[in-house]
């Protein structure tokens, strides 16, 4: 159980952001092109689980300081450091080779050997540099975003690209403020960029950030769909409530994880299925009633 608690499987609802080129581009029903997105899909659960272990190795002695992270079992003690940094270079080589011999995409290879050496260098030092260590969580977003489109050769709308990047930056920033206001004077112990931060300054930016994403799904709707398909306009609303019941659920939180809101906030959920069937049907009800 310590194991599957370390490798933290129920992040990996993060990776289904590897198929948002896939359903966007109207390819969801080429068999191909999906099993490509699945593969691509669990080789970065993979990934993500090898970074979670390193960060875990290198943050044991803040962690035991957390309230809630000392209980991870790296942090308790329950799994050696030793045993934990075996299996994350097994967990990588693995995935790495899987990559290139299995799935046959160096595309993919080299965007997943870039997302692990940067999480590397996360873990060692960038996460002590303010701003920067927000940008790395933005760009682990975004290298799901692109290894989705290069693994079936899909080119990613620069408008969803945008998109992702405000929204993620506004999930990063929401997280880093709740982390300081939580913590108060442990912060700088527990996470020391936090020194660096103020309540002011994150909770500017997270909201600039997300006025700026509901701008870029917009204009994505637009302009950024081929053949010039506009229905997907009509979604703006709707996710621009799920922005605000984002915000209105973390403004009534000690913590500000995106995984934890999703999951433990039922409204939320049910607004981000709405909005998914929606999209699905915009996208795939007529080829599917063509079918019919």
């Amino acid at each position: 159980m310590d194991w599957i608690k370390l490798a933290r499987p129920k992040h990996w609802i993060k990776n289904l952001l590897v198929f948002a080129a896939l359903v966007f581009s109207g390819r969801l029903t080429e068999g191909a092109a999906v099993l490509r997105c699945l593969w691509a899909a669990l080789l970065f659960c993979a990934a993500s689980s090898a970074v979670y272990i390193f960060n875990d190795i290198c943050d044991a002695p803040a962690d035991a300081l957390h309230e809630v992270k000392r209980a991870r079992p790296i942090a308790s003690g329950r799994i050696k450091p030793a045993s934990a940094g075996a299996v994350c270079a097994a967990l990588t080589a693995a995935l790495i080779a899987a990559a290139f011999f299995a799935v046959k995409s160096p595309k993919l290879t080299l965007l997943l050997a870039a997302y692990i050496a940067m999480n590397v260098l996360y873990s060692l030092f960038l996460k002590r540099i303010p701003l920067l260590d927000v940008c790395i969580l933005v760009a682990g977003f975004l290298l799901r975003l692109l290894c989705g489109g290069a693994v079936i050769d899909q080119p990613v709308s620069p408008w969803l690209y945008l998109t992702v990047m405000a929204l993620s930056f506004f999930v990063g920033l929401g997280k880093r403020r709740n982390e300081l206001r939580r913590l108060g004077a442990r912060a700088e112990n527990v996470r020391g960029v936090l020194r660096f931060y103020t309540p002011e300054f994150l909770d500017k930016n997270m909201y600039m950030c997300m006025g700026a994403a509901v701008v870029f799904y917009a204009l994505w709707t637009v302009l950024g769909r081929p053949g010039g398909d506009t229905h997907l306009v009509w979604t703006t609303p709707l996710a621009l409530v799920i922005c605000m019941k984002y915000s209105l659920t973390i403004e009534r939180s000690d913590w500000a994880d995106p995984v934890d809101v999703l999951i433990g906030d039922k409204v939320m959920l049910v607004l981000v299925v709405i909005f998914a069937v929606i999209i699905a049907a915009v996208l795939y009800g007529g080829k599917i009633l063509g079918a019919a």
